[in-house]
């Protein structure tokens, strides 16, 4: 018995002996990376002329 250290536990408490079990060897997880979705952005310049009174009423935009 003197070859075994006392170990405390919670509490203070003594106990002598092996500490518990090992614990499990963890999974090891694979992280799958999503596949990225493909964008595709299209520009239509609109270079139609317009009035003054087109102007304005564009500049205004839209009350909600």
């Amino acid at each position: 018995m003197a070859d075994t250290p006392i170990i405390y536990g919670a509490g203070g408490a003594i106990y002598v002996g092996p500490g518990g079990t090992p614990a499990p060897e963890p999974e090891v997880v694979v992280e799958e990376t999503p596949e990225e979705p493909k964008v595709t952005v299209e520009i239509i310049e609109d270079d139609t002329p317009l009035t003054e009174d087109e102007v304005i009423e564009k500049a205004k935009g839209t009350e909600k």
